[in-house]
């Protein structure tokens, strides 16, 4: 036997020996009651992946519900056809308000004359 020989037999040992040492570790730290709880917690969440399912659909219904009050309201707004009417009623108001001003203007000094003209007097 070589040294060579001899050498490739105690590799082959030695990855035989970790190859067995990682499997009697792996039998050993390996606990049912571990991969129980994991079952158990992969059930748990499947049962409220479920339930979210069940009340995203039970909240589409609300979805369509409140789509159809929004849309029942949107049609009591008034449209762009009514709010410029109501635009143009108030440039109308404005402009009455401001002959009155004027009016008012010319009556005030009219008032004052004749209240000089009286204290004067």
């Amino acid at each position: 036997m070589n040294w060579d020989l001899l050498l490739r037999v105690i590799a082959t040992a030695y990855m035989l020996g970790s190859g067995a040492l990682n499997v009697w570790l792996f039998v050993r730290s390996r606990d049912d009651k571990r991969f129980e709880q994991i079952e158990d917690n992969h059930l748990a969440l499947h049962e409220q992946m479920q339930l979210a399912i069940a009340e995203r659909k039970a909240g589409h219904n609300d979805h369509e519900t409140r789509l159809q009050l929004i849309e029942r309201h949107i049609a009591t707004i008034p449209t762009h056809d009514d709010l410029r009417k109501v635009y143009d009623a108030l440039a109308l108001l404005v402009s009455k308000v401001e002959r009155q001003d004027e009016r008012s203007a010319h009556i005030s000094d009219a008032v004052r004359r004749i209240e000089n003209h009286l204290m004067d007097r």
